[in-house]
Parts: C-alpha cells; structure tokens; sequence
C-alpha cells in the first residue's frame, strides 16, 4: 500500500496504477502512464512522462511538470510552487492549483472545475472550452485560437489572444485587461483599464471599468453597458447601440462612418463624435462636438454647456437643447422638433433650413 523513500523515487514503468501512497523526501519521477487512485507526494518535484489521469491526491512541496499526450484530474493537483503541463489533452473537473506560476501548452483545454495560480498562469493551445473558473491572485496570460468560457478572474493584469473569445460569464480583474480577437461575443467584462482590438465585438450584458476604456473595432453593437469612470475612447468603423454607453469622463467616437444610437450615450464631461452617418436617439455631455455627413436626431441631444455641431444633412425630430450656446454649421437644415439654447445660437454655412418645429 505505501511506498516511501528518504530520498527520490525513480519509476518506469510502461503503465502505474497506484492504489496507495507513493512518497518521497525528494524528487518523483514517473516515466510512463500513471494512474492514481490515492496519494502521491513530494517534499521536492514530481516529473511524470507521460498520460496522467488523477482521481484523488497529487502533491508537492515545489515544483511539478507533465509530459504527456493525455492529462486527465478528476482529484488534486496541488504544487507549493510550479505546474508546467506539456500535453496534447487536458481535462480537468476538480481542482488545479499552483501556488506560484502555472504553465499549460497543449492542443484543447477542457475545463469544468478549477485552475489557479498564486502568482501567474500562461496558457498557451488551440481550444479553451472553460466551463468553470480559471483564477489567479496574479496575472493571466492566453493564447489561443477559440476561447469559450465561463470565469476568467485575477487580481492581477489579464491578457488574451484569440481569434475566436466567446465568454459566458466574467472576465474580471483588479488591474488591467488587453483582448485581441477577431471576434469577441461579451458577457460581462470588469477592469480598472480596458484595451480591446478587434474586428467585430458584441457586448450582451455589461463591460465596465475603474479608470479608461479602450476600443478599436470594425462592428461593435452594444446591447448592454459600457461604463467608464476614466475615458471612454471608441474606434469603431460600425457603431449600433441599443444600451448605455457611459462615462464619467470624456466620451471619444472616432474612425467611424456609421453610428446607430438606439439607447443612451451619456457622459459626465465632453462627447466628441467623428462619424460619416449618425442616427441617435439619446446624446448627453457636458460640451458635445459633432462633426458628420449625415445626423438624424430622433430624440435627445442635450449639452449642459456648449453643443457644436458640423454636418451636411441634419434632421431634427426631436430635442437639440444646450445651456450654453448652440453652434450649428449645417448645409442642410430639417427641424420639426425643438432646438433650444440658453446661450447664443449661430447656424451658419447653411444653404437650406427647413423649420416646422421650434428654434
């Protein structure tokens, strides 16, 4: 039942199955297939070559690495300092923990319990099929070609590249986040600072964060919050809200040539909007500037200090209010709505104004 060494223990064998207790004051080493049905432990390494598929208790003391095409856990996998796993297959349902760095490099990931590290985790493969929590009191940093996930959680800087990130539950850390994907499908995304690169981004639910958010994108539609207490900086050639995009500090829209606003974009300082074409419905700032083609205004522009607007074609049908001035330099002007300033109002460059409603 036990086997136990003062010293290492040195194994090889074509196939183990431990149903006891394998113990060592120094290093194990494991050369061939190892299953474990009961305890294996270190004072110092573990070395296994090898598949490895664990249903109870494998610990050290410092560091371990596995080689092999498999690595299945169903149990414990603890190390006091490092986890390096080189394999092709890995599929955890229980707990994998290195207190110190874990390092993983394999082809697909699955994962429906937990990994974490106390100080860094890197994960390089093709596929992440994360249905429970990948954590570290540190940092997490992956690579890899088609991510979907549950929990992503750190207290330290998140990275993550992907082609494909399709995440269902949080991505959260206390510092910062960098996502580069060419497609990104968001649940709920939290960070002190937030960069994001990518071709197309679709946030269902919630992206927040402590200080500044930014996003370059080609489409990016928005069906929940984007919430800023910094900046909020967005380069998105397609813009389509139907949420709330806010911030405490200034909003930036750039690089844009099509912004549907069918929610709210509200910030508490100033909103700058470059874009070719705008539909909105709800626009809140303290100073707004508007440069643009094309801006229909279904509902709400409000500047609680300057608005300046510079279009070719501007439709008001509803409420284009500022309680400073008003600066209009419009080609062609359409107002059935109400345009209101407490300060002056200037509408100049005009060639055709068209007013059924109110200014």
């Amino acid at each position: 039942n036990k086997l136990l060494a003062e010293n290492k223990i040195n194994i090889e064998n074509k196939n183990l199955l431990n149903k006891g207790q394998i113990i060592a004051n120094k290093d194990v080493i494991i050369k061939g297939n190892v299953e474990n049905n009961k305890l294996i432990f270190t004072n110092n390494n573990l070395y296994i070559e090898g598949n490895l598929k664990n249903t109870a208790d494998i610990q050290t003391k410092n560091n371990i690495e596995i080689n092999g095409k498999n690595t299945e856990n169903t149990g414990l996998i603890v190390a006091d300092k490092k986890i390096n796993i080189n394999s092709d297959n890995i599929n955890n349902t229980n707990k994998l923990v290195a207190k110190d760095t874990l390092d993983i490099n394999n082809k697909i990931l699955t994962n429906s319990g937990k990994i974490y590290s106390g100080n860094e985790t890197k994960i390089v493969n093709q596929k992440i099929n994360n249905l429970g929590d990948i954590t570290s009191s540190g940092k997490i940093d992956i690579n890899s070609t088609d991510i979907e996930s549950n929990n992503i959680l750190a207290n330290g800087d998140i990275s993550i590249n992907t082609k494909e990130l399709k995440s269902k539950g949080k991505i959260y850390s206390d510092k910062n986040i960098s996502l580069t994907s060419n497609n990104i499908e968001n649940n709920e995304l939290t960070a002190k600072n937030l960069k994001i690169v990518t071709d197309n981004l679709n946030n269902n639910t919630k992206i927040a964060t402590t200080a500044n958010i930014d996003i370059t994108a080609k489409n990016l539609v928005n069906k929940g919050m984007i919430y800023s207490t910094g900046k909020n900086d967005l380069k998105v050639t397609d813009l389509r809200n139907s949420g709330n995009i806010l911030s405490v500090g200034n909003i930036n829209i750039s690089q844009n040539k099509n912004l549907i606003n069918s929610g709210k974009i509200q910030s508490n300082e100033d909103i700058v909007i470059n874009s070719e074409n705008i539909e909105n419905n709800e626009l809140i700032g303290n100073k707004i500037n508007i440069t643009t083609n094309s801006l229909k205004n279904n509902s709400k522009i409000v500047a609680k200090a300057d608005n300046s607007i510079t279009a070719k074609d501007l439709v008001n049908i509803g409420n284009l209010y500022s309680t400073g001035k008003n600066d209009l330099k419009v080609t062609d002007l359409r107002n059935s709505g109400n345009i209101l300033s407490v300060g002056n109002m200037n509408i100049n460059q005009n060639k055709n104004l068209i007013n059924s409603g109110k200014i």
